[in-house]
């Protein structure tokens, strides 16, 4: 119980920090819409609960359902990187790179020796495989869904297809008088400055949220979500591949009006260079981005959806 406990307390704070992508509601989203997806097909979401349900954690503890286990991986990350680290904390350690993909200033088109077998490219090959992958255990085929969930959020998270020099926006601050406000500080702690990764990670999402209760939105939020999507869309966006999918995340982040980086010339050609000035983001950018982000964990969800459906063939 003291691990559930503590899970929930991640899942509440966690995004107060800088180090994750979504936050617990945009995961959680993407996971539901994909559920959503397979509605109609015929015993996959029992396959999928009965998988997920199968997982337990390095303690012996489980998940609550497939959707919120969506965010265990942040959760084992938070682990690894804590300087009194569980002894178990290790096993997660190889997937650390795979919550993002870094490129050079100078990317216009990814390819994939960018990802040097070692970011969200990876874990998604990865994950998809262990699904069913013979001679790995039933916890290791959960944890496999769990994972693979979660990587299809992070790769359509645009600041998660970045730059290391900035941390993928964490060190991009923000002013204090932007529409984003800051997170109160916890017990003992300074107060944080809103960073524009963060932005993209809850802080779209929680202004569509407003007072509204966490669980109750994210449930609402996915089924309008995926009612909202037309047969065509699903179509151009199931055509496309993972590649594909890091490439539309790298050209929104990119994109001028995001206020990430800006493209100038410079001794090497052309490259999205870093701004030091803080970012002051008013209502106009939530208005902007918000529909943007919506249509990320949709077209998230719909390729969760398919990835489950061929990898588990439903």
């Amino acid at each position: 119980m003291r691990r559930l406990v503590s899970v929930a307390l991640f899942l509440t704070v966690a995004f107060a920090s800088d180090a994750f992508a979504w936050g617990p509601a945009g995961h959680e989203t993407v996971c539901r819409i994909a559920v959503l997806e397979l509605a109609n097909v015929p015993g996959a979401q029992e396959r999928i609960d009965a998988l997920a349900a199968l997982y337990r954690d390095p303690d012996g503890n489980p998940v609550d359902g497939f959707a919120k286990g969506c965010n265990f991986p942040d959760f084992a990350r938070l682990q690894v990187d804590k300087p009194s680290k569980p002894k178990w904390a290790k096993e997660f350690k190889q997937f650390n790179q795979w919550h993002f993909l870094n490129v050079s200033r100078e990317t216009y088109a990814i390819s994939p020796s960018d990802c040097k077998e070692d970011c969200v490219l990876k874990g998604i090959a990865y994950h998809t495989k262990g699904l069913t992958k013979p001679g790995l255990s039933e916890n290791q085929h959960a944890q496999a869904l769990l994972f693979l969930g979660h990587w299809l959020g992070d790769i359509h998270q645009p600041l998660h297809i970045s730059f290391a020099s900035d941390r993928g926006g964490n060190s991009v601050l923000v002013t204090k008088d932007s529409f984003y406000e800051r997170f109160p500080p916890l017990p003992g702690e300074e107060e944080k400055p809103v960073n524009l990764h963060s932005v993209w990670d809850g802080r779209i999402i929680g202004k569509m949220r407003g007072p509204i209760p966490a669980d109750q939105f994210v449930v609402q939020f996915a089924k309008e979500l995926q009612s909202a999507i037309t047969d065509e869309e699903r179509a151009r966006w199931l055509a496309a591949a993972p590649l594909d999918w890091a490439q539309e995340s790298y050209d929104i982040a990119t994109s001028r009006d995001v206020d990430y980086c800006e493209w100038k010339l410079d001794a090497n050609g052309e490259a999205c260079t870093a701004e030091p000035q803080e970012r002051k983001l008013t209502e106009a950018y939530q208005n902007e981005f918000d529909d943007i982000v919506k249509q990320r964990l949709q077209q998230a969800g719909v390729r969760l959806a398919a990835q489950l459906r061929k990898a588990l063939g439903l």
